[in-house]
């Protein structure tokens, strides 16, 4: 992998939030739900380039996914950073 590669991905997850931000402010649904479905995956790409914990990439994907929502990302974010809570609010 190219020592450019972060950047590239922080740079183009920069502009979909731009481009998200644009479209909500311009009241143009298309734009905003392609931008906005660009948004987790770059971001999980960008941590992954930079040598992120697998489990917190994993909890990005099952965000991405949707799967039951945060509930069940809290936990392996949780972990990733060292610090378990209950994932009861």
């Amino acid at each position: 992998m190219s020592p450019r590669t972060p950047r590239v991905l922080l740079v183009c997850f920069a502009l979909a939030a731009a481009v998200d931000l644009a479209s909500l402010l311009a009241g143009a649904d298309p734009g905003h739900r392609i931008a906005k479905a660009l948004l987790m995956p770059l971001l999980a790409a960008y941590a992954g380039a930079r040598g992120a914990p697998r489990l917190l990439l994993a909890a990005q994907f099952l965000l991405v996914r949707g799967v039951p929502g945060p509930l069940a990302a809290r936990p392996a974010r949780g972990a990733a950073y060292g610090e378990m809570r209950s994932t009861t609010p």
